[in-house]
């Protein structure tokens, strides 16, 4: 069973301010060979039209698919997708989810998915003690005591 995912949905759940999602600068890859970035770079943010982030992430993605260098038949190969996903993929057509993870995962971009959906862990508020339960302040009582201030007879 094979999860399919609207191309558009995908990009919605991208962090604001996901500039890095593929836009490292340089990267070698495991040819030895030196990947330089893309030289027009958009910032990805919520502001941002789906069809422009769509479109961002594909060029972004055929660009480092050029600078690997690699075909789109030997992408697919390692990949183990059909060329169609891929010429999909890069007109920004929409491919399901587990197509796009082998693809990043062939161009050596895998550890960038973690910047899809950040670890909920990560956050110190995650850390933060929530163990005792909120108590409610109660009406103060008043208390008896046998205490005077000394000029009262």
């Amino acid at each position: 069973m094979s999860l399919k995912i609207n191309f558009q949905t995908f990009i919605s759940v991208l962090p604001v301010g996901a500039t890095g999602f593929f836009s490292e600068k340089t990267h070698q890859n495991e040819r030895g060979c030196t990947l330089t970035g893309v030289d027009k770079k958009m910032k990805i943010d919520n502001n941002l039209p789906e069809k422009a982030v769509t479109s961002e992430l594909s060029d972004r993605l055929k660009q480092y698919r050029i600078d690997y260098p690699m075909k789109r038949t030997e992408l697919a190969e390692k990949a183990m997708v059909s060329v169609g996903t891929i010429a999909r993929f890069e007109k920004g057509q929409d491919i399901s989810l587990s197509s796009l993870v082998k693809i990043l995962k062939a161009l050596d971009l895998g550890n960038n998915l973690d910047l899809l959906i950040p670890d909920p862990t990560d956050r110190p508020s995650f850390y933060a003690e929530t163990t005792q339960k909120r108590k409610r302040v109660g009406r103060s009582k008043a208390v008896k005591s046998d205490w005077k201030w000394g000029d009262e007879e």
